[in-house]
């Protein structure tokens, strides 16, 4: 989290508690994931809320989720890779005008992401976060 200043010398905890609360809604640090992480993110995401691509990025943009090293859009080449290996299934749906691909989690996302969770305590909340709950 970026300090730009401190709060006045001799101040009770509670004030430096909110203080930092007011500098991180000012400015967020960004959380950088590896790649492994993110999948496991769209996973969970999209286990709450199918969703199409735009509307998964978006969301983590608003989080101030990326993918570490490589832009937004390397969350498509996710998404399919996560398409392939048969964890979401990609169905198309007319939205007005266009069509845009929804993605679903299949019975084996599931299976996949109940070891994670299981194994992952922060993925819970990064998902939350993601979906303005947390």
């Amino acid at each position: 989290m970026p300090k730009l200043a401190d709060p006045p010398a001799g101040q009770p905890d509670r004030v430096r508690a909110a203080f930092e609360r007011a500098l991180e809604k000012k400015f967020p640090q960004v959380r950088e994931l590896t790649e492994k992480q993110m999948e496991s993110l769209l996973l969970k995401l999209i286990a709450d809320q199918p969703a199409d691509g735009f509307e998964l990025i978006t969301g983590l943009g608003k989080a101030h989720f990326k993918l570490k090293g490589v832009g937004e859009g390397a969350v498509y080449g996710l998404l399919s890779k996560l398409e392939e290996n048969g964890l979401v299934e990609g169905r198309w749906r007319e939205s007005s005008s266009t069509m845009k691909k929804s993605y679903y989690l299949t019975d084996s996302g599931t299976r996949l992401l109940k070891r994670e969770l299981a194994s992952a305590g922060e993925l819970q909340g990064w998902a939350n976060l993601v979906l303005g709950r947390g």
